[in-house]
């Protein structure tokens, strides 16, 4: 188990904010991905519009959503 946060770089793709106001992305490098998802608290105090192609730095909590094994 791990617990703490973590700071992964990578690109943005398959940017897309829900009608919810959570802003689902994918963050990628040349051998891996991960899916993620800001929660819509966090993501309205962004100071920039996040779009594919982006490189960023998260910082973040690991976790799964059990239902789907992801």
């Amino acid at each position: 188990e791990f617990s703490g946060p973590v700071s992964v770089r990578g690109e943005l793709s398959n940017c897309r904010i829900a009608a919810s106001g959570h802003f689902y992305f994918t963050l990628k490098d040349a051998e891996s991905q991960i899916d993620g998802v800001m929660w819509k608290s966090s993501a309205s105090k962004l100071g920039f519009a996040p779009r594919n192609g982006l490189e960023v730095v998260v910082r973040g909590t690991i976790g799964t959503y059990a239902p789907r094994s992801s």
